[in-house]
């Protein structure tokens, strides 16, 4: 069986890269983990996120990075982790929501990899708590104040998009340590796929 295609879905400041980068060292050299900022970071760069045209640019960088998990021969062979965040907000739509989820998955499908999503929720004062604590050199003070305020948007605009299905783990770290959760993971991909490999 092909490795799998893990999509990380929480908000900003739950963990999620923390999370996969958790999962890496118990992995190894049989995954790649890529994080929501490597493909918002470019499009964002060119088109605000109020640009009507931001969420097709967004989805067609997305769509690219995908593509290349199908063609490359080093990514065919390792687990795939995203990281990412899908919302109302976000996606203001539930297509949208629907269509994120169906790029991840036909990534899978593309390279007969299982495809698994995994919610990852906490509190709203651990979350606060958690961003606020990040390293200083991965966020100013500026930086700092906008994602908090998007965190409390976001938050207030309604939950996170659930895709469904058995193969979606729903895991709250409000108590967890990344690497336990990074277990909780490995264990529910050994349950629904065998496991990375």
């Amino acid at each position: 069986m092909a490795p799998p295609l893990v999509w990380i879905n929480g908000f900003p400041g739950s963990g999620k890269l923390t999370i996969a980068k958790a999962l890496l060292e118990r992995v190894g050299q049989d995954q790649v983990v890529i994080d929501n900022h490597q493909l918002v970071d470019p499009v964002g760069a060119i088109v605000s996120r109020s640009n009507p045209d931001y969420q097709r640019y967004r989805k067609a960088y997305r769509q690219r990075a995908l593509d290349r998990i199908a063609v490359e021969p080093d990514l065919r062979r390792k687990a795939v982790v995203f990281t990412g965040i899908a919302t109302p907000f976000f996606m203001p739509s539930s297509s949208l929501g629907a269509s994120a989820a169906a790029d991840y998955h036909n990534a899978a499908s593309t390279t007969t990899r299982p495809y698994l999503s995994v919610i990852v929720s906490l509190a709203h004062s651990e979350n606060l708590k958690r961003l606020r604590s990040q390293e200083p050199d991965d966020l100013d003070a500026s930086k700092l104040a906008e994602q908090e305020e998007l965190l409390v948007t976001l938050r207030d605009e309604g939950d996170l998009y659930h895709f469904g299905g058995p193969d979606e783990l729903h895991l709250d770290v409000t108590d967890l340590l990344p690497e336990e959760a990074a277990d909780r993971i490995m264990a529910h991909v050994r349950e629904r796929c065998g496991g990375f490999q």
